[in-house]
């Protein structure tokens, strides 16, 4: 048997997390991506900016190190995640003005980023069955790309043209700063906010396409040797 002391002078705690991130993915520059038909002179007109949103299933899992473990207000978080991300834009692309044919264009986007973070937690407020926290770090993403694709269509008809698979090049790793804030419950359940920073997922400038996603997640997660 494990008494309440012992286990308040445990130097580490493992929990297990599940939640949902919110993705907002911003497309900028000139690209059959943000292609809009021809402007009243004939020429390629392109929108501006497009962003599409996506609220998809994150899991987590992490050790807590207390730096004192009698005050555990200093903690170092080390932390695995898995977030899911979508997204998916279309476009219209007219040949010329002497023409009337013209492709609806889809770019599908979609990824498991799987990332590693450390992080400093510092507790900032205590009262009853209740911790308040905050804390930043930052995440080391893998980006595993399930879906990277442009698919094309005769607007008037809907028919089939062709499918390019892994139509941008994407980056593998992003990093990212991340602030999170969140309430530790009966020292046992952390629920939390967690923001990651802007990050480029296009290699590079790929015929002027550029794509840059922010993420907000909200995670719950269960300390199973509080």
């Amino acid at each position: 048997i494990i008494s309440a002391g012992s286990r308040k002078n445990r130097k580490q705690a493992f929990f297990l997390g599940a939640g949902i991130t919110g993705s907002t993915m911003n497309y900028t520059g000139k690209s059959i991506i943000m292609s809009d038909g021809l402007d009243d002179l004939g020429q390629f007109r392109f929108k501006n900016k497009i962003t599409t949103h996506s609220f998809l299933p994150r899991v987590s899992a992490g050790f807590d190190f207390y730096i004192n473990p009698a005050i555990r207000r200093l903690i170092i978080r080390t932390e695995i995640s898995a977030s899911n991300i979508k997204s998916a834009v279309t476009s219209y692309y007219k040949f010329n003005i002497y023409s009337s044919d013209e492709t609806e264009n889809i770019y599908r986007f979609s990824t498991w980023n799987i990332g590693f973070s450390p992080q400093l937690i510092i507790n900032l407020y205590s009262w009853n069955k209740y911790k308040w926290y905050a804390g930043s770090g930052f995440l080391l993403n893998y980006i595993t790309k399930t879906d990277n694709s442009l698919e094309r269509k005769d607007r008037k008809t809907g028919q089939f043209i062709d499918k390019a698979e892994g139509y941008l090049k994407i980056n593998k790793f992003a990093m990212n700063a991340i602030v999170r804030s969140g309430f530790l419950v009966n020292d046992r359940f952390d629920l939390s906010l967690i923001w990651t920073s802007p990050s480029e997922y296009t290699n590079y400038i790929v015929g002027g396409q550029s794509i840059k996603t922010t993420l907000l997640s909200f995670s719950a997660a269960y300390y199973l040797n509080k």
